[in-house]
């Protein structure tokens, strides 16, 4: 990869997480890491004056990257967590009331190995 095209993707990825993204406080509003409006002379926010705010811009984007990392992190944790064998659901309520076992279509809705095979049968 050539040293610009490391550098785009790099900037993409830090971009990407702003993209939407407004971050505020009592006097100022910071707008996808790129647009900085001061509330109180600008309420209807037409005017970024980023440039003339460093240490604001820098104030807010480091509470967004706090909040970034905190929010990033535990949104992962059940990422990769398969389900169940059988949807517990259905199994208390073939417990109650049984289930036709002359039909085996019931192991294709209910295993998730199976889930997408393009072998089972529509539903």
């Amino acid at each position: 990869m050539e040293p610009r095209s490391e550098w785009m993707a790099v900037w993409s990825e830090r971009q990407r997480k702003y993209k939407g993204s407004a971050v505020q406080n009592s006097r100022f509003k910071l707008v996808n890491n790129i647009e900085l409006y001061a509330l109180e002379n600008d309420f209807v926010e037409s005017r970024n004056v980023i440039q003339n705010h460093p240490q604001i811009v820098n104030m807010l984007r480091a509470g967004y990257e706090s909040w970034w990392t905190e929010v990033s992190l535990s949104a992962l944790d059940n990422e990769f967590v398969r389900g169940p064998l059988v949807n517990p659901f259905k199994e208390r309520f073939w417990k109650q009331y049984g289930r036709d076992r002359s039909t085996n279509s019931w192991k294709w809705r209910m295993n998730p190995e199976l889930k997408f095979d393009p072998r089972r049968p529509p539903l």
